[in-house]
């Protein structure tokens, strides 16, 4: 279903796309899937946000990398201790 956007004091209507905490870059106009999407560069640090180029499409849009880290703990094995 079309979502609508506003822009240069016109309506416009745009297709929606799962673009929300995806694997990889999703633009927000066509729906493509950037496959490299780990080799962007977002600069320094694990997270970042820059202004993308659908390599499809053409079109620019904002593009953030969430980076969720989780760990886990486990026994040493005895021989390990």
């Amino acid at each position: 279903m079309p979502s609508e956007r506003r822009g240069s004091g016109a309506l416009k209507l745009m297709p929606k796309f799962d673009t929300q905490y995806t694997r990889e870059i999703i633009c927000l106009y066509c729906g493509h899937a950037e496959h490299d999407s780990w080799e962007v560069d977002f600069g320094d640090g694990l997270e970042g946000e820059i202004d993308f180029d659908c390599s499809e499409c053409g079109k620019r849009f904002r593009v953030s990398r969430v980076v969720d880290i989780s760990y886990v703990s486990n026994k040493a094995k005895e021989s390990d201790v």
